[in-house]
Order: C-alpha cells, then structure tokens, then sequence
C-alpha cells in the first residue's frame, strides 16, 4: 500500500447515520449521540453539548495519536449556558459560543475540567 492510499484508509468517510464511528458504548459511559454526519458526531456527554470529528482509524492528527481530530466541549450543561453565548456583531449572523474545551488537530485550548471530560471522551474512542 502506498502512502496515499494509507492516508486515504485512515481518513475515509463512513455513511451519514452510521453507527461504525461511535460503535459499541461501554453501559453507564454517559455519551448520548444526537447525530452522526459523515464522521462528525454531536450529542451531549455528561450533559455537555459537544462535537467531535471521529475516524475509524487512528491518526497523527488525533488526539494524544487517537481517532478524534476534533473536539469542542461547549460551555453548555444540561440545557443551561455556563456563560452566554456571544450576539453577532452588527452585519453578521455569526454567534460565537463558549467553550470549556476545543481541540483541532493539534491546537488545545480548555479549562482545566474541559480538559477532564475530553481525556474520558477521547478513552471511549480507542485506537485499537
């Protein structure tokens, strides 16, 4: 196989609503997924909004190696902001929404408890 065709292996996309990105969940793991779109996944997880970038395979550009090579843990717990959302700026439609963590291939950002939850998110997605 060649280079090329490793990375494309490793970064496929799987059909929207499919199941083989989250796959089986360990009981009691306290992720609710909302939607799955290709290989981005949203939902709740410990009652916070999130949304992650998922792939079957492992990666460099994945967490700590892993298969999410994007996660933001929005500031949002059981339905009620933790701090409010920006309003758009005159001219644009654009809110921007808190964050306790953000991750994207490579750049971290996060409070010290986002950066909790996205090391319990990221053990329920292992590499091998």
């Amino acid at each position: 196989m060649n280079s090329n065709e490793s990375q494309d292996a490793e970064h496929r996309q799987v059909e929207p609503g499919s199941r083989e990105l989250t796959g089986p969940l360990p009981d009691n793991c306290h992720l609710v997924v909302e939607s799955v779109n290709g290989n981005w996944v949203r939902g709740t997880f410990k009652g916070y909004k999130f949304a992650a970038k998922i792939f079957t395979n492992p990666s460099e550009w994945g967490i700590d190696g892993g298969r999410i090579s994007i996660l933001q843990i929005l500031a949002c717990k059981d339905g009620v902001w933790l701090e409010e959302p920006e309003e758009p700026k005159p001219g644009s439609q654009l809110r921007r929404y808190p964050m306790i963590f953000s991750y994207d291939r490579g750049g971290v950002e996060g409070t010290p408890h986002g950066r909790e939850l996205a090391a319990e998110f990221a053990a329920l997605f292992p590499t091998g």
